[in-house]
């Protein structure tokens, strides 16, 4: 106390007589005033204000950390532009629920089937669009079409929510494989320069029997989808030459041996049952693809997957042929199976 009175001093002998009046009042009602209302029920208002103001800064700084927590997520796992592209499809979503027009049968279904009637035809176009820029905005992302919905209440409704999620299942199945052919596509580019230089889905090769004809059947179900959207249409092309020719390899080269030996060669231990199964696999997503018209496929697209049925097909007539000419025992070869793959 005795230092604050020895520092209003020298201020008053600095500032005058008139300065030092106007600083007087001025201390007073900063620091006098307060202290003559800290009593009674004035003292207890101040306490729950102060108290109050400190959990709102709590609140703000919890608020804060929230915000930056989900700002992280977004930027994780939803590019930029897709943050845009959402937002375009969420005024067009509005804009569309206004003008689309419901099928008569679902005219009297509960609001909320009809809403998500709205919502499927919405999420088909979204994907569509998507599959139109080849991926691009969702290629390194983990979304997916959203197809659930409520079941309606007449059976018959069901057509109309059927074509829908059946369009959506495609596109699933088209950027999950795609996704993965990214994946392999990406490595092989940067190990280009390697002295042993990786080839898109070599290690498969490298398995043993089933096993290998599984991943290669995956390989190029996966290849078909990137060459069918468009993504990598050129390196989609190469894989499927080069794992055809790994595929139908067995049956080639029994092939050609039953050329050179007349009409007469040995007993073949492959499972030839194995290649049955596989390649009816992939014979039959490239129908499924070439077939649909749910969905837009990428330009030259059925051309590719027309000659890569033709070309497992004939591998098929050749392992008749083989079957004609050489025994093979039920268990490698089902010829009933083989001929109702040819029919």
């Amino acid at each position: 106390m005795n230092q604050v009175s020895k520092i209003m001093k020298q201020l008053v002998w600095l500032m005058g007589a008139g300065g030092a009046g106007m600083l007087f009042m001025y201390l007073g009602n900063v620091y006098l005033f307060p202290l003559w209302q800290r009593s009674g029920n004035h003292a207890a208002e101040i306490e729950n204000i102060y108290h109050e103001n400190k959990q709102l800064k709590k609140d703000v700084e919890l608020l804060k950390t929230r915000y930056l927590r989900l700002r992280n997520r977004l930027d994780t796992y939803v590019p930029h532009d897709l943050r845009y592209s959402a937002m375009a499809d969420i005024d067009k979503s509005i804009e569309s629920k206004t003008s689309l027009d419901i099928p008569a049968g679902l005219s009297e279904e509960r609001p909320d089937v009809q809403h998500a009637y709205h919502r499927l035809v919405l999420e088909k176009q979204r994907w569509d669009r998507f599959l139109q820029d080849q991926y691009q905005y969702v290629l390194e992302t983990t979304i997916e079409p959203s197809m659930e919905h409520p079941p309606p209440a007449n059976d018959e409704n069901l057509k109309y929510f059927d074509g829908l999620t059946a369009s959506l299942t495609l596109h699933k199945k088209l950027i999950r494989d795609v996704r993965v052919f990214h994946d392999e596509i990406q490595f092989e580019q940067k190990h280009r320069e390697d002295k042993l230089a990786y080839k898109a889905y070599n290690y498969k090769l490298k398995l043993d029997p089933f096993a290998r004809e599984s991943s290669i059947a995956d390989a190029m179900q996966q290849a078909l989808s990137a060459l069918s959207t468009g993504v990598y249409h050129q390196e989609a092309v190469e894989v499927l030459d080069r794992l055809g020719d790994e595929f139908i390899r067995p049956i080639r080269q029994e092939y050609e041996r039953l050329l050179t030996a007349g009409g007469d060669s040995a007993p073949s231990n492959y499972n030839y049952n194995i290649f049955l199964t596989f390649g009816k696999k992939i014979m039959d997503y490239a129908d499924t693809l070439a077939s649909q018209s749910s969905i837009p496929l990428a330009p030259n697209a059925l051309g590719e997957l027309d000659y890569l049925h033709r070309r497992l097909y004939q591998s098929f007539q050749d392992l008749y042929e083989i079957g004609q000419h050489v025994t093979i025992d039920a268990a490698f070869l089902d010829m009933g199976e083989l001929v109702r793959t040819l029919q």
